[in-house]
């Protein structure tokens, strides 16, 4: 059987990617968080197949029952074209791995993330602070699946006593520096996330001129509130 195979090999260094190929040559490392090789073949029913082999550091005893055995994901991507009578075939592998340690309290999602609901109300800043003090940011929610992330964490606390609003929780946007231009925690447009869906009609109302600082609903849409009021919240930690 006549077999046309593409050989990659992605290495990570510092959490950098080097490419190599079988006629390039990569400099030697003295150590390697994860090595991802990918083969690409055709096939006998001249079906194109891609294999990818992934290999990381099984990084645990940090103290707070953390182990990142097996919570790499990897997604490959094969699409073949053809131009001029030419046929070239393109493998796009994505890789997505926790951080090396996480925060005390922190609860890991596949391929989201991780996340820490903080039931004790506190106000936008000082959410926002605290969050960045455990090595995190207040949660930047950017589709459905990551939203119902957070529902879940509300479902679980259908009274949050001393908050101002029972039925929200702070997360990571505002429209602080012009009204209804809303940015994330990163300085980013609010479209930029991918999620941008508010928790009902009418929202965001800006009610009384003093929403500011930005929520999640029970049912995990968005919701503009006062800055200054107190709510549980959410901090994240994002994978990698």
């Amino acid at each position: 059987m006549m077999e046309l195979r593409v050989l990659l090999a992605l290495v990570l260094i510092k959490y950098s990617f080097v490419l190599c190929n079988s006629e390039s040559q990569c400099s030697s490392v003295q150590s390697s968080d994860m090595f991802i090789s990918i083969s690409s073949y055709k096939n006998q029913t001249g079906h194109w197949v891609a294999k990818v082999v992934l290999e990381h550091d099984d990084i645990s005893g940090t103290g707070h029952g953390n182990s990142n055995k097996g919570l790499w994901d990897v997604n490959v991507q094969q699409t073949r074209k053809k131009c001029n009578g030419q046929q070239s075939i393109q493998i796009i592998a994505t890789i997505a791995g926790p951080p090396a340690v996480a925060s005390p309290g922190y609860e890991y999602f596949s391929g989201i993330g991780y996340y820490k609901f903080h039931k004790t109300p506190n106000t936008w800043d000082a959410a926002r602070k605290m969050c960045e003090q455990e090595g995190g940011h207040l949660a930047v929610i950017n589709s459905e699946e990551e939203s119902k992330v957070i529902q879940k964490y509300l479902e679980t606390a259908p009274k949050l006593e001393n908050a101002s609003y029972n039925d929200y929780a702070f997360i990571g946007f505002h429209d602080r520096f012009i009204e209804g231009e809303y940015l994330t925690v990163f300085g980013t447009s609010l479209e930029s996330t991918g999620f941008t869906r508010w928790s009902g009609v009418g929202e965001p109302s800006n009610a009384g001129g003093k929403e500011h600082c930005g929520s999640a609903h029970r049912n995990g849409g968005l919701n503009d509130i006062p800055c200054a009021s107190k709510l549980a919240f959410f901090c994240e930690q994002e994978g990698w």
